[in-house]
């Protein structure tokens, strides 16, 4: 049986994609994203490689309790060339007082940083990547009636409190997940 992550097994990631989200305005005390027809909000977090039993029961439960006719949920997965940074954590954590490891981690990033510019392969396009989920939330609103009429505060609340689900049940299982802002 495979257990979830341990804090420890994630490496944090400096890549995030704030500044490429559009909304005509953003709500920063509920986190969410406001545009004439439309309401949302953005998870960032790791892709997962493996998912226990566990975690798949409870991602299931609170897709199925919190998604609510009319949502959207959207699963994107973002890969990012700026992988510098991460290689330069994965050396560090995984060398620590090991001058032979740390070498070996060295010359393995350096190769992988040549691949986020240029293939690793001859035959096919095989690029390094920093890979990240981003996982949105949204609802239609009636722009005609405005979005301060009940049943768009009443989805605006439905809205917030399934992204929070969600967060938790990744949270429990010791995933770094970001509700995405902007700066």
């Amino acid at each position: 049986k495979k257990e979830a992550l341990k804090k420890d097994d994630i490496i944090p990631s400096d890549f995030s994609i704030n500044e490429l989200q559009v909304g005509r305005y953003f709500n920063e005390v509920e986190n969410i994203f406001i545009n004439d027809d439309s309401l949302g909000c953005l998870l960032e977090v790791a892709p997962i490689g493996m998912m226990s039993k566990s975690l798949s029961d409870a991602l299931h439960d609170v897709m199925s309790e919190s998604v609510f006719e009319g949502m959207e949920v959207q699963v994107w997965l973002i890969g990012s060339p700026k992988i510098e940074g991460l290689l330069d954590k994965a050396v560090s954590h995984r060398c620590e007082g090991r001058a032979l490891s740390k070498k070996i981690m060295r010359h393995r990033a350096k190769l992988l940083m040549a691949g986020a510019a240029n293939s690793l392969s001859e035959n096919q396009a095989l690029l390094t990547r920093h890979f990240r989920v981003l996982i949105s939330l949204s609802i239609e609103t009636d722009s005609k009636a405005g979005l301060f009429r009940n049943s768009a505060k009443q989805s605006k609340s439905h809205l917030v409190k399934a992204r929070q689900k969600l967060k938790d049940v990744l949270k429990a299982a010791n995933l770094p997940v970001n509700c995405l802002s902007i700066h």
